[in-house]
């Protein structure tokens, strides 16, 4: 070490500057160190920024992978309203919807949620994007038609109140 001292000053940054401009020095773990240790944190974060980018590219285009070009919709990113949820939908991520099945929640058949219904779902609804499909066609059809029926019942009381009370204002 004082060899190294008298070499480049008694300073630490000379002694730095030293082992920098040697590029054996640099190659060697010891130099790999002051290399980490030169870094800033900006530079840091933006070394990472570009590692997670990479890693989730990687991960989006082996996903893309497993999937026919016949079942892809892509996404428009103008249409969509992102919801406040944890995290980013998988289709958004993605960048174009795939076919998914699910079981109904009421009958228990399989079905499928295409990539078309998703898609006027979200881009044309403005549904939340943390919703899935839940129940076949038939049985929303047999659910809507229950509301409606109870939405009239509903209805027709509230107008025989509303009579009643006109009758006892009346007389």
């Amino acid at each position: 070490m004082r060899l190294i001292s008298k070499l480049c000053g008694n300073t630490f940054q000379g002694c730095f500057n030293f082992f920098a401009r040697d590029k054996a020095f640099r190659r060697s773990r010891i130099g790999y160190c002051f290399d980490v240790m030169v870094k800033s944190n900006k530079s840091r974060k933006s070394e990472l920024r570009l590692l997670h980018e990479k890693q989730e590219t990687k991960r989006i285009k082996n996903a893309a992978a497993h999937v026919s070009p016949f079942d892809v919709v892509r996404v428009n990113f103008e249409a969509v309203v992102l919801t406040n949820s944890i995290s980013i939908p998988t289709f958004y991520q993605r960048g174009f919807y795939v076919d998914e099945p699910f079981v109904c929640k009421d009958c228990g058949s399989d079905e499928v949620w295409t990539a078309l219904q998703q898609k006027w779902w979200f881009e044309v609804l403005h549904a939340r994007t943390d919703t899935k499909a839940v129940r076949c066609k038939p049985c929303r059809t047999r659910l809507r038609a229950i509301k409606t029926l109870n939405n009239a019942r509903t209805a027709e009381g509230l107008l025989r109140k509303a009579a009643k009370q006109v009758k006892k204002a009346k007389s």
